[in-house]
């Protein structure tokens, strides 16, 4: 037996096929914790586009293999970015 799939099956045993590391990414890319950076959300979105579906706010976005995007919808982007300008005491 080659040691990759002794090691793929023992992974596979101790997150239940995978379920575990798969919530652990969707939870992270649903986070609002400030200690979850952007970068840390990015990661879990590719990781999860790359193997298999995303589960955003209900709704299902499918792993396309050949690497086109859908058009995508930004009408409901939040524009008003204050919340994330820091402001700085003048002196």
């Amino acid at each position: 037996m080659c040691i990759q799939n002794t090691l793929q099956q023992k992974i596979a045993e101790l997150t239940s096929n995978g379920e575990t590391i798969a919530i652990f990414l969707t939870d992270t890319l649903q986070s609002d914790s400030y200690a979850i950076k952007t970068c840390h959300k990015l990661d879990a979105a590719r990781l999860l586009s790359k193997y298999g579906f995303a589960q955003v706010e209900g709704k299902v976005i499918p792993c396309d293999p050949t690497g086109d995007e859908p058009p995508t919808d930004n009408s409901q982007l939040i524009t008003d970015n204050s919340k994330l300008t820091p402001t700085c005491a003048t002196s």
